[in-house]
């Protein structure tokens, strides 16, 4: 029996794609001048799980994970997020 390293299992596990970051690659364009409303975001994502059977983040949980990869969230009369634009 082979044993993996912890490196090649770590690895195995980096290449797995999360469901929020697969529609950020198929649904969405990153550059630092895009930017979007939340309200559209969230609805563009919502449907992408539906058609995909994935199991939606919460609102928060949702904000939270785009903060962590870097994308600024906008406040004001029209929330948003800048860094990234969806795709039509």
């Amino acid at each position: 029996m082979i044993r993996q390293t912890a490196i090649e299992r770590q690895r195995s596990r980096a290449t797995v794609l999360s469901p929020l970051d697969t529609f950020l690659a198929h649904a969405c364009q990153c550059a630092q001048h895009f930017g979007t409303t939340h309200r559209e975001l969230r609805a563009a994502y919502l449907a992408w799980c539906r058609e995909s059977y994935a199991r939606p983040l919460t609102d928060s949980a949702f904000c939270s994970e785009l903060t962590a990869r870097g994308f600024r969230e906008r406040s004001g009369s029209i929330s948003g997020w800048d860094g990234l634009r969806l795709l039509d």
